[in-house]
This record gives C-alpha cells, sequence and structure tokens, in this order.
C-alpha cells in the first residue's frame, strides 16, 4: 500500500511534442499555431481510440505518454 501511495507523489517526467513524434518536430512545428493545436487534438483522438480498442499494456502506456505530451503542448502553445 506505502507503494501505490508514494507514486501517487511522483512526478512523471515532462517531454515536449517534438520529442515523442517525429511528424510534429519535422512538419508541424513550422506550421502556424491554430494548425498546431488542431494537429495536437488529433494525435489525443486517435490515441484515445487506440486505447480503447487496445488491450497491450506496453502500447497503452505509450499512448497515455503522448497523451500527456500533447495536453502539455496545448497548453503551452495557447498560453
Amino acid at each position: 500500500m506505502p507503494n501505490k501511495i508514494r507514486s501517487l507523489f511522483q512526478r512523471l517526467p515532462e517531454y515536449s511534442l517534438s520529442e515523442v513524434d517525429p511528424l510534429f518536430e519535422t512538419a508541424i512545428c513550422d506550421l502556424p499555431k491554430e494548425i498546431q493545436v488542431a494537429y495536437c487534438k488529433r494525435v489525443i483522438d486517435a490515441a484515445l481510440f487506440e486505447i480503447q480498442h487496445n488491450a497491450c499494456q506496453e502500447k497503452e502506456k505509450a499512448l497515455k505518454k503522448l497523451i500527456r505530451t500533447a495536453k502539455r503542448e496545448i497548453k503551452i502553445l495557447t498560453c
């Protein structure tokens, strides 16, 4: 039980979307902010769909990381 509680307070490492998604790094990051935000939203939607239709735990972990990163990128772009 203490490990579960401790894990709640540990911070997850933060990544930029460029580190996680090569397409964003090479093509999308040079486009206007509105298009970048729309791309991030599509990435989130696609990852959520994949999670719902995929039982692989390892892939789900990677997709959740991608979702967190895309949400963080949206926050950065809209501030």
